[in-house]
């Protein structure tokens, strides 16, 4: 900003909001991890990826040894709304039998499994393993 002699304003928000007010011209741009999907691509101009994260499960004791897919059966998995992980567990809860509990974002999401009100939390490997580190 300071090289383009622009202000900033930082405008924190919801990760699920974030597409919204950048389609609405509320905000011009977005700077947190956003996978670039095709449909997004089709409507967001992107810059090069800058992190590679991966999906995965951070359990809770209440979730017992997870050792497959179809050891979520029954279970609830907690997700941050708007984000790949959400699309995902929408997808593949009715095939593998699991409940989704959507919430405002990833930290939401792991508080759940902590207070023993979701078995798991599917989120970037990055969040699960700062929640691993914080909560150990």
């Amino acid at each position: 900003a300071k090289q383009m002699a622009r202000r900033i304003d930082l405008a924190p928000a919801a990760f699920a909001d974030l597409l919204p007010a950048l389609e609405s011209g509320r905000i011009d741009l977005v700077g947190a991890p956003l996978t670039a999907t095709p449909e997004r691509a089709r409507a967001f101009a992107f810059t090069e990826g800058y992190l590679d994260a991966h999906a995965q499960l951070v359990a809770g004791p209440r979730a017992g040894e997870l050792r497959a897919l179809a050891d979520l059966k029954g279970r609830t998995v907690a997700v941050a709304r708007g984000t790949t992980y959400e699309q995902w567990a929408h997808a593949n809860g009715p095939r593998y039998a699991f409940r989704v509990e959507a919430v405002s974002d990833d930290a939401a999401a792991i508080a759940l499994v902590t207070a023993g009100r979701a078995d798991a939390a599917l989120t970037a490997h990055t969040a699960a393993a700062y929640a691993v580190m914080r909560h150990a």
